[in-house]
């Protein structure tokens, strides 16, 4: 017996294959040439805890890095603890750039370095045009919102004002709720 596909039962999100297609504008994702990008360290990466957190090696010590500007929408594997909109979309983007396939990504980490066993960073991915930032990415597919805790800079409140006005990702939905917030109501701590 053949195997046939009820579309009426299943619930996957097609908003995911327009994410992981969409083209790529490296050159407004980063004032940086291609070759100061280059010149950045690569990522061997660990694991994908959630979409703007991931662990990677360096120097053989694991160290946790946190995507600069963004917060993004909750996601859970447990059954018992719901996850947010678009919260597996965006943690599936980020692991399927950088988690899982064998892309050459580059991390800038700046004046943070690598104290404390953690730290915020730039990470840039390669493609046909040049190099793009991963959370600016994130932000024009709507996967991210700007991070409220800091300063965040013109371009990244740009970036998400772009999502919202193309309704894309999270801005897709009537009242799209923050992640901050969505964490606050379920008793998730950061």
């Amino acid at each position: 017996m053949p195997f046939l596909l009820d579309l009426k039962k299943c619930t996957f999100s097609f908003s995911m294959v327009f994410v992981l297609f969409a083209p790529v504008d490296a050159q407004a994702a980063s004032s940086l040439s291609d070759e100061e990008v280059a010149s950045f360290p690569s990522l061997e990466v660990h694991s994908v805890p959630s979409a703007n957190r991931f662990r990677i090696y360096v120097n053989n010590a694991l160290h946790e890095v946190t995507l600069h500007s963004i917060d993004v929408p909750f996601f859970s594997y447990d059954v018992f603890q719901f996850s947010q909109s678009y919260g597996y979309e965006s943690h599936m983007w980020v692991k399927n750039l950088i988690g899982w396939s064998g892309h050459d990504c580059r991390i800038d980490l700046g004046e943070a370095g690598l104290s404390g066993g953690g730290f915020t960073a730039r990470v840039y991915c390669p493609s046909r045009d040049g190099w793009y930032d991963i959370s600016h990415r994130m932000l024009e597919l709507g996967l991210a919102w700007p991070q409220q805790k800091c300063c965040v800079s013109d371009a990244v409140i740009a970036r998400a004002e772009q999502a919202r006005a193309r309704r894309v990702g999270v801005w897709s939905e009537e009242e799209p709720l923050p992640p901050w917030v969505f964490r606050s109501r379920q008793g998730i701590v950061d």
